[in-house]
């Protein structure tokens, strides 16, 4: 798919799951919800099982005599909170002798643990609807295992609502409503949950990852056509883009110690987002560490992007911004198109440019027709050594604050590392001068992770909460993570969703926009950015199907998925 016009699916409010805490519940829709034949239609609060999971049907079994017998215990007795009381005493004359996990005369209680889960605990890409099975070291009592016993919740700590059910030593998790795409499942098995002998099992916590959003294919073509060609300077060994879990986990904080013994292999995430009229497409460059280059200071974990704008219609790119950070100073610089039609004089344009200058074109026979997947244009980004500012290669910089500085003399002394886009990454090491990078969706990579802090994941804390502009789509209702660990300073750097609109240098910085909305609503901060209609900037008109739109048709990070309406696929 490498149009706008792939079918798509309706879209799906994301709703979480049971909590041994009352907890608030997530984003509310901001589209109209639909269904389909996958998931079934949406439950509301009220009749998706928040007030209790369902309990296994099977009765408290006593260990049988032998692995066939089929004796069972009495029931045993629920008390007034729903929660099981001791199971009764088998009689020793019906338990064997020989049964190393059987209450005897002289035999002590059998452990009580998880052995295995599935799928494993870790795995990514669950679907919408799913079951997870746990299988434990002996029979499970059934009564216990309930939404008092065990949390299943996704990021922010909502509850998703599930159903329980046993059948000897293995547990059935199945939630009752479609899990939210792009989103981390949290199961915690309380000391509540007992064996069929009475033993509480320790607090055990398990971590899976749903599937990425619907229809993603013909975004990720688009992506890969106008991802940018880089040149990367290189100072020392954490100048070299890499992926974030490129040591095999998301623990940001070995990363630094870890980059010395792997190979250097780059990764960009990108991300999509679609309004009426344009299309912005995020993307995120990470390095292990910063070096202490000013202006700025060293630390682990350093990040900075791009966002290629996009005209829906004609499939040609019409902007460019960039992102990078400063201690406490955040630039995004922007440049427009001559083609685009927008106002050429805001202070907050860097500049406007001819579209075959902004965005390359590496074969002109390729692109004869625009819309062609052969047909690519690519900025060319530049990204300095140590402080790893994000810049273009055409563009001068600003010498007297030290940023994006490059001239003919920086030029001949730099030593640059050149990467392409590529189906797998290549690794980059001088005097090699060329290497590939790989495009790794946003949505399946950080995304799922955004609320996941402390020492060992990829956050300080969770204190930044998105505060949406007036009358604007409401994001995550819970806090987020805006600061990237690092244990060698109190610096640090940002993800994508906690950028802020802060144009111009550090000689005249201006705030308009709340933090976030550069990456989380782009059509508005844009929209602003150029002027709106005070500037001449033409508002979309339903009519003629043409005009700068504010309205998405795509945006997953706000849970926006109409790209099914009338309103969306006019117009294509």
């Amino acid at each position: 798919m490498a149009d706008f016009s792939t079918p798509r699916r309706g879209w799906r409010w994301p709703v979480l799951c049971g909590l041994v805490v009352a907890v608030a519940c997530g984003d509310p829709p901001l589209a109209p919800a639909s269904t389909d034949s996958a998931s079934g239609a949406l439950a509301d609060f009220a009749a998706g099982g928040l007030d209790g999971g369902e309990v296994g049907a099977q009765a408290d079994a006593a260990k049988p005599e032998t692995a066939d017998s089929g004796a069972t215990a009495p029931d045993a007795t629920v008390d007034a909170d729903g929660l099981a009381a001791d199971a009764p005493t088998t009689p020793d004359a019906a338990i064997a002798d020989t049964d190393a996990t059987a209450v005897g005369a002289d035999a002590g209680l059998a452990d009580f643990a998880l052995v295995a889960s599935d799928p494993p605990a870790g795995t990514a890409g669950l679907p919408a609807s799913f079951s997870i099975k746990l299988t434990f070291s002996v029979d499970i009592k059934a009564a216990s295992a309930t939404k008092n016993t065990i949390a299943v919740t996704t990021n922010g700590g909502v509850p998703l609502p599930c159903k329980f059910s046993t059948a000897g030593n293995l547990l059935t998790i199945t939630p009752t409503v479609a899990a939210p795409f792009a989103s981390r499942v949290d199961v915690v098995l309380g000391t509540l949950l007992q064996s069929y002998q009475g033993v509480p099992i320790q607090e055990t916590a398990l971590r899976w990852y749903t599937a990425d959003w619907p229809d993603q294919t013909g975004y990720g073509q688009l992506a890969e056509r106008f991802a940018p060609s880089v040149r990367q300077a290189i100072g020392g060994q954490h100048d070299y883009l890499r992926a974030p879990d490129f040591d095999g986990d998301w623990n940001l904080a070995n990363n630094p110690k870890n980059a010395a013994d792997k190979p250097a292999l780059a990764q960009v995430a990108w991300s999509a987002t679609e309004t009426r009229s344009h299309l912005y497409l995020t993307y995120l460059f990470y390095w292990p560490a910063r070096s202490a280059v000013p202006p700025g200071v060293g630390f682990d974990n350093d990040s900075a992007g791009a966002m290629v704008v996009v005209d829906r219609k004609t499939q040609l790119p019409v902007a460019l911004q960039t992102f990078f950070k400063a201690k406490s100073d955040e630039q995004a610089w922007l440049w427009t198109t001559t083609e685009a039609g927008w106002p050429t004089k805001s202070k907050f344009i860097r500049a406007v440019v001819p579209r075959d200058q902004l965005f390359e074109v590496a074969d002109a026979a390729a692109c004869s027709d625009p819309k062609a997947a052969t047909c690519k244009r690519r900025y060319p980004a530049y990204l300095t050594a140590g402080n790893h500012q994000s810049c273009v290669w055409t563009d001068n910089g600003e010498m007297a604050d030290q940023q994006c500085v490059l001239n003919a003399t920086v030029k001949a002394a730099l030593k640059v590392v050149q990467y392409q886009p590529g189906a797998l990454a290549t690794a980059a090491l001088l005097p090699e001068a060329y290497a590939t990078y790989a495009l790794a969706p946003m949505l399946t990579t950080w995304w799922p992770r955004r609320d996941e802090a402390g020492p060992l994941a990829p956050f300080v804390d969770t204190q930044f909460t998105y505060v949406p502009p007036q009358s604007r789509p409401a994001g995550p209702a819970y806090g987020l993570g805006s600061k990237l660990v690092s244990a060698t300073s109190d610096d640090f750097a940002r993800p994508p969703w906690a950028w802020r609109w802060k144009p111009g240098t550090l000689s005249a910085s201006y705030y308009d926009l709340p933090r976030g909305v550069a990456f989380l609503d782009p059509a508005w901060q844009l929209w602003h950015r150029l002027g709106g209609e005070t500037a001449g900037v033409v508002k979309w008109s339903d009519a003629s199907k043409t005009g700068f739109s504010t309205d998405y048709c795509f945006n997953a990070f706000l849970g926006i998925d109409v790209r099914q309406s009338e309103a969306c696929l006019a117009g294509l």
